[in-house]
């Protein structure tokens, strides 16, 4: 990771060897951009700071999504084989500046023309072009064995991984099974080992968007088997393990884009995280791949099974980098601090206020299959978000006030989003609709009055801010079966029937549905049970009806026991109010 201290000192030490000052005007010139990357991979490495003019002064240009992701394309897609760059975003002294580091090559790279295959290195402050007498002469220096291609890789590749699918897929047996494993990743071993990347590429997306389909409990080996082969990437040349997660990446983008597949991605995402942990004390800039890939997908696609990932490795780099007392360690989780709060302001614009608490959810009900402790990341993320949520509060505050110059008064946009923003952030602050109200109350009275509107024309802002009797709260709810039920069973009141389905708050842990599943034999409904992560299904009759008669408090008694293991968030169920007879 790269500071902005080191930024600052990078631009004090001025251009040179391994320094290059570039205007943004770079990421509209692919070309020159894709010269640059090779240059310096082709020489001793060094690093791109783009928002910084020559005599080291800045550009402050203006940040766009998209330029992590068309620097990251040039550098797959225009230099061959491809050049592995690692991109950060900093501000220094209030102006943006982007960090491309290149790391020095084992192998010559060139840039990809119409004509062919160009070649350039870096020499002082300068970019030339080499003769390819001088690029033989390199590959020959660096002691290189040739990379070999093998054509016919991709057919046989893929009949022993349609055997190895068959026989997952049909449960054959264990030694059937392991025997096309071993030899898929020996024929794979056998690309990486010739330095093979567009083979080894082919072989870790087909792996990958094969598997990924199966069962977790079908496939259990499958980070097994690809953790033994990033280490074989890694052992034998760094740039096929970086060649392997960029593979990952591109799956994952695609699922997005144009598949929209969640399950993908999130077993893309898994694969990462996983992958993330085991590097992180070997190499961290490893670890730093995987989580930009998770980063660049969590930012566009807003799912909470992706975004989840990303909180959680956050977390395992908080928890190493404190116990190690390691300022590059401390730095990285900084960083994923920072994305993981940009990433919930991202989703503002979606309209999904709710992304970065869903998120939560599912870093939550995950923490125990990856071992992570999520006490230590969850003082220190929500006290970053916020921040987020007075961003929140104070637009919503300056749009009212401008509303007031607004002669139509069209106010239905604004209690959505007063109404999205209290419900999205109140379980990590419980005070903010007070707090909103706090900030309208120092505004000026016309702001005041709009204000009071809004709430006059919603139920909910309306139970919010002055307590009337609408119910919206779990304790309500049961407040309003103790009350209206029909314990007495006399055909009066409210009576349960049908098909129950209850929604928790967030996804639960391999724990908590252990626990469930024991709630519901207690009150014999375990045969009766469809039960997920994050939700629990039966009939309320086999709970409520016995004997022709029926018995509400078990179903009350049911509800609170349930709601102490796992928050209830919603519940849907056939009701029946039987009522006295009126009067003539």
């Amino acid at each position: 990771m790269v500071s902005t201290d080191d930024v600052k000192a990078l631009i004090a030490e001025g251009e040179g060897q391994r320094i290059e000052f570039k205007r943004s005007e770079i990421l509209s010139n692919t070309t020159q951009l894709a010269i640059e990357l090779t240059a310096f991979a082709n020489a001793d490495g060094g690093v791109i700071l783009v928002g910084v003019k020559d005599d080291g002064t800045y550009e402050r240009m203006m940040s766009r999504r998209g330029h992590q992701e068309l620097i990251m394309n040039v550098a797959s897609d225009r230099c061959e084989p491809p050049v592995r760059p690692l991109f950060e975003q900093k501000v220094v002294d209030g102006a943006l500046v982007y960090v491309i580091r290149v790391q020095k090559s084992s192998v010559p790279h060139g840039v990809k023309f119409h004509g062919g295959t160009a070649f350039f290195v870096r020499v002082g402050s300068t970019t030339r072009s080499l003769h390819p007498s001088e690029v033989a002469a390199k590959s020959q220096s660096r002691e290189l064995p040739i990379a070999t291609h093998s054509p016919d890789f991709e057919s046989r590749f893929s009949r022993v991984l349609d055997s190895l699918v068959d026989s997952l897929q049909s449960n054959g047996s264990y030694k059937e099974t392991h025997r096309f494993m071993n030899e898929v990743a020996m024929m794979l071993k056998e690309r990486i080992d010739a330095w093979d990347e567009s083979s080894t590429e082919h072989g870790t997306r087909e792996l990958f968007t094969r598997l990924y389909a199966l069962s977790e409990s079908k496939a259990p080996e499958l980070y097994d088997m690809f953790r033994d082969l990033f280490g074989r990437a890694y052992q034998e040349r760094k740039q096929m393990l970086e060649a392997m997660i960029w593979t990952i990446k591109r799956v994952m983008m695609e699922s997005w884009a144009p598949e929209h597949n969640v399950a993908k991605a999130e077993r893309a995402c898994k694969l990462l995280l996983r992958l993330g942990v085991d590097f992180f004390h070997k190499d961290l800039s490893v670890t730093e791949l995987c989580a930009s890939a998770i980063d660049d997908l969590a930012s566009d696609m807003f799912e909470p099974e992706v975004f989840s990932k990303e909180i959680l490795l956050a977390a395992y780099a908080y928890r190493e980098a404190q116990e190690d007392s390691n300022e590059d360690e401390r730095a990285f989780a900084d960083q994923l601090t920072d994305w993981i709060r940009e990433n919930d302001k991202r989703a503002w614009d979606a309209l999904y206020k709710s992304y970065f608490i869903d998120s939560m959810g599912f870093a939550f009900a995950e923490k125990e299959t990856y071992g992570i402790d999520l006490r230590d990341i969850t003082v220190r993320l929500y006290s970053s978000i916020n921040k987020n949520i007075n961003q929140q509060i104070q637009e919503f505050v300056d749009f009212l006030e401008d509303e007031v110059q607004n002669e139509s008064h069209e106010y239905s946009f604004a209690v959505e989003d007063l109404v999205q923003i209290i419900m999205a952030y109140e379980s990590v602050r419980p005070e903010i609709a007070k707090d909103i109200e706090k900030r309208i109350l120092s505004s000026n009275t016309e702001t005041q009055a709009i204000f009071n509107k809004l709430i006059e024309s919603s139920k909910i802002l309306t139970k919010i801010y002055e307590e009337t009797g609408m119910i919206t709260t779990f304790d309500e709810m049961m407040a309003f079966l103790e009350t209206n039920s029909d314990f007495e069973n006399v055909g009066i009141g409210v009576t349960a029937f049908g098909v129950t389905i209850i929604y928790f708050s967030r996804p639960l842990t391999k724990s908590n549905l252990q626990q469930v599943e024991d709630l519901a034999g207690t009150y014999n409904i375990g045969n009766d049970l469809e039960l997920d992560s994050d939700h629990l299904l039966f009939e309320a009759d086999r709970l409520v009806y016995k004997d022709g008669q029926h018995d509400m408090r078990k179903l009350v008694d049911f509800l609170r026991d349930l709601n102490s293991i796992a928050k209830v968030r919603s519940i849907a169920t056939g009701m029946s109010f039987d009522l006295r007879r009126s009067p003539e």
